[in-house]
């Protein structure tokens, strides 16, 4: 027995002899969170929707702001903080951006939140620059850093503005992309006559409205739809929008209906906020100043067949309302048109909402080509006995040997609650034939002379519908006849018996003197893209 016992121990012994001298378990690394070993999980450097180029003045205060985040190849198991800095081959000078010093992607998630780069043009002269952001790693870290993430900044001298607006008047217009460049709102110049004086030039337009973009029901989502004329516009803003912008003009976009049935009308809150964050994106990723709502060619008769909710009349308020808390400091204005926008007066209608608290200008909507000039009277100014009536009637007759008699018969309209008359445009200049306009100018030219000369219209805002170029058809001359009897017969003119000044409209060949073939006599400012 003792025997036995002796080797027992001996075996025992020998068993934990060999325990403890067992290997170690090969190195695995550490965590996949940490960053050294095997299990160490990339991390890239990513700029919101690869936007990496940057556009800003010479000369001013301009500043612009991209996003940028770090995504990693798969969620973390812990937190992962990263530590950022300007690589030394960077030539943006450091006091002409803003960055964090570092971000953080929490345990369970593959990305941080999207943090923001901010440029500065002050003090920089016109030039290319580059801003190389990198992930700093620490000397014990047995890992390769992150790619660079590498900005292109570009310092463009503006162009000068050569004449101003017309002052205490908002001009509006329209460019259909599909058809014109938008520089097509820069190519013509107002002159103001003077009698034995050099005539005064002005900019005619101050605010351009770029069509066509339109919403469409989408497997139920309220798409915006940019088309190819629009996206190529707006991937070359430089050279479409950005010179206008330099003279003060603001550059917003239409928003219309895209034939499907759903509409401004007929929409979900839902679909409200995804929509008006589609918008703003486009807007603030082109540096644009504003959106103008135009609800037509929705379609609403579809709505039943495609399986749509019916028009209702909170929707549209609930859209522009949100729109403008979206869109701060920039323009926010409204076509008044038909059935969607009758109903803006009644605020119980609109779910207590006033919709001109939101908007910065309204105008009618009304403004088809070959239509009659269309005249809403929304605060009822109108009094055909009024006896300044009777006063136009002479001025004309006197001034331009046309029999006038009053005619006038104002689209019935009721006030956009919390909109003033100041703000609201009770016409909008269709772009017609000169064959159009021929027929109409007597009838056209004294409706207008009286609306003015009484009183009536009480806003200083000027709109014009599509606008166009020469062409060698129907609509020839067109571009400068109907600007020109616009201004003529509804601003103080000669037929307010003065006698002392008129206006007149030339080609804008001074600000395009480098590229004359512009101005070729038909189709000018036609777009130059497929």
């Amino acid at each position: 027995m003792k025997t036995k016992s002796i080797i027992m121990l001996a075996a025992s012994a020998a068993f934990l002899t060999l325990l403890s001298c067992k290997p170690e378990a090969p190195d695995t690394g550490k965590e996949p969170d940490q960053p050294a070993g095997q299990g160490y999980i990339p991390g890239t450097l990513v700029a919101e929707d690869n936007r990496t180029e940057v556009t800003l003045r010479e000369g001013t205060g301009e500043t612009k702001t991209l996003g940028f985040r770090y995504v990693t190849d798969k969620e973390l198991a812990e937190a992962r903080t990263v530590t950022l800095a300007v690589d030394e081959a960077s030539t943006l000078p450091e006091g002409n951006y803003t960055m964090p010093e570092s971000l953080t992607v929490e345990a369970g998630s593959d990305s941080s939140d999207m943090l923001e780069l901010t440029f500065k043009a002050e003090g920089l002269e016109a030039g290319q620059y580059t801003l190389v952001l990198r992930e700093v790693l620490k000397e014990e870290d047995d890992v390769k850093a992150s790619e660079p993430l590498e900005f292109n900044v570009t310092v463009r001298t503006p162009q000068e503005a050569t004449y101003g607006f017309l002052p205490d008047y908002v001009t509006v217009c329209y460019v259909n992309t599909n058809d014109y460049q938008p520089l097509l709102a820069d190519a013509t110049i107002l002159q103001l006559m003077k009698r034995r004086a050099d005539p005064i030039n002005y900019y005619p337009f101050n605010i351009v409205n770029l069509r066509t973009i339109v919403l469409k029901d989408n497997d139920g989502r309220a798409e915006l739809v940019l088309g190819r004329d629009m996206e190529h516009v707006l991937a070359n803003r430089a050279k479409y929008i950005v010179p206008m912008q330099d003279k003060g003009r603001k550059i917003c976009l239409t928003l219309e209906g895209g034939g499907t049935g759903l509409g401004f009308c007929n929409l979900t809150d839902g679909q409200i906020d995804d929509f008006v964050a589609q918008v703003k994106k486009v807007i603030y990723d082109n540096d644009l100043d504003g959106v103008n709502f135009f609800d037509k060619g929705a379609a609403y008769d579809k709505a039943e067949e495609n399986g749509l909710p019916a028009m209702n009349t909170t929707s549209y308020p609930k859209l522009i309302q949100k729109m403008r808390a979206a869109l701060p400091g920039k323009l926010v204005t409204l076509a008044d048109y038909e059935e969607p926008t009758a109903y803006f007066h009644d605020t119980e209608a609109t779910g207590g909402i006033k919709v001109g608290k939101y908007i910065d200008y309204a105008w009618s909507g009304y403004m088809e080509r070959e239509q009659p000039l269309q005249i809403l009277d929304p605060w009822g100014l109108v009094d055909p006995n009024d006896p300044k009536v009777k006063e136009a009637e002479t001025l004309v007759l006197e001034n331009l040997g046309l029999e006038g008699c009053f005619s006038l018969k104002p689209y019935e309209r009721k006030p956009i609650a919390g909109l003033t008359p100041d703000r609201y445009s009770n016409f909008a200049f269709p772009y017609n034939s000169n064959e159009w306009l021929f027929k109409n100018e007597e009838e056209l030219l004294y409706t207008l002379f009286t609306f003015a000369y009484c009183g009536w219209w009480r806003s200083n805002v000027l709109v014009f519908g599509d606008i166009m170029s020469n062409h060698q058809n129907e609509y020839e001359g067109t571009w400068n006849t109907v600007v020109q009897m616009y201004y003529e017969y509804v601003l103080p003119s000669r037929l307010f018996g003065t006698g002392e000044y008129s206006y007149n409209i030339v080609e804008n060949r001074e600000d395009y003197s480098e590229d004359e073939t512009l101005f070729t006599f038909y189709g000018w400012f036609s777009k130059d893209w497929e």
